[in-house]
């Protein structure tokens, strides 16, 4: 039963993290329109961009291939969500993995490409999105949780 409860938090958290993107994206595009808007002078700048590959534009030349790589990630880490044998918080950022990584997908089949829109001014790094953020936010503490947890995970059967 405690994991049906844990599947139910997870899919709350997906429709929330998939609504929020959804939401942030439109509003920063139609904010932001073909310009640039400076959101922090010096740091983080509003920039609206169509990234038609996946993270970092890689296989931009072959969007096919990026949609079938991302589809059987989602499908993998769903059932991993689903089915494996996952902590609360190890389940919640891989859900977050997925919102991210389902919208970006979806902004792919849907319009071609992803809208890339945060840029950071004090470095030299790719434009994002909040997707992207969900992505790695959510992968880096779900390898936290990974690493740090008294029993390792097992493998969906």
């Amino acid at each position: 039963m405690k994991n049906r409860k844990q599947i139910l938090y997870c899919l709350l958290l997906f429709c929330a993290l998939a609504f929020m993107i959804f939401a942030l994206d439109a509003l920063c595009q139609s904010a932001v329109g073909d310009g640039e808007r400076v959101l922090i002078r010096g740091a983080v700048t509003l920039q609206y961009v169509r990234n038609t590959g996946a993270a970092f534009s890689l296989l931009s030349g072959h969007p096919a291939i990026a949609n079938i790589i991302s589809g059987a990630l989602i499908v993998l880490i769903a059932a991993f969500v689903l089915f494996g044998r996952l902590s609360l918080p190890a389940r919640l950022s891989l859900t977050a993995v997925l919102a991210g990584g389902a919208c970006n997908l979806y902004m792919r089949l849907v319009y071609g490409g992803v809208n890339d829109w945060i840029k950071l001014e004090f470095m030299r790094f790719p434009l994002f999105n909040f997707a992207d953020i969900c992505v790695c936010l959510g992968a880096a503490l779900f390898a936290l949780f990974y690493l740090f947890a008294k029993e390792k995970p097992e493998h969906a059967t």
